[in-house]
């Protein structure tokens, strides 16, 4: 089998055109994997493949907690440069999920903001680091939007929203959890 990463719509395309399985991400929030899921379906019909064989991974970080400020150092150093991406480059496709988004995310514009400076300041040799320099710019909000964050209930409500959404697997990293094998 083959599998692709996607993040953006010609790569979300181009994973349905081809691949038996696409892994997206980084992002959870539902109108994203929604429209993301849209853009794979659309790439499998161009090609002629049925949507419904083709495998749907979101990749995201899950930290069960009763308290999120307690996953906080571990969710904010994995870094997420992905949701800035798709709006730092404006097309037909990303303005359509922007105006998805912007129908659901109060103050998206803000939200957006908050990427664009963990974007710039984003180091690749430290998104392994907890306490990296570059998390002292995440947010709580940027938190929710891409991991699974909370108690065990919230969490397994969320992954039965990406169930019912498409998706058919999780991919999750554990960079900078400290307790992997407690989590």
């Amino acid at each position: 089998p083959i599998y692709m990463a996607a993040i953006g719509p010609t790569s979300c395309r181009l994973a349905g055109e081809l691949a038996d399985g696409v892994i997206i991400g980084p992002g959870i929030h539902p109108e994203l994997v929604k429209w993301r899921i849209e853009q794979i379906h659309r790439g499998a019909e161009i090609a002629g493949r049925d949507p419904s064989q083709i495998e749907i991974w979101v990749r995201t970080m899950i930290y069960i907690t009763d308290n999120k400020e307690d996953a906080f150092t571990a969710a904010s150093s994995y870094g997420n440069r992905g949701p800035y991406y798709l709006f730092k480059y404006k097309n037909p496709y990303t303005e359509e999920l922007f105006n998805r988004l912007n129908n659901k995310i109060p103050d998206l514009e803000g939200l957006i903001g908050e990427f664009e400076k963990f974007f710039y300041s984003y180091d690749d040799y430290q998104h392994e680091l907890p306490n990296s320099p570059h998390s002292k710019l995440v947010t709580q909000r940027m938190i929710d939007f891409v991991h699974l964050v909370g108690d065990s209930e919230e969490i397994q409500q969320k992954i039965e929203e990406l169930i019912l959404l498409g998706v058919t697997n999780i991919s999750t990293v554990l960079f900078t959890i400290t307790n992997k094998m407690e989590m």
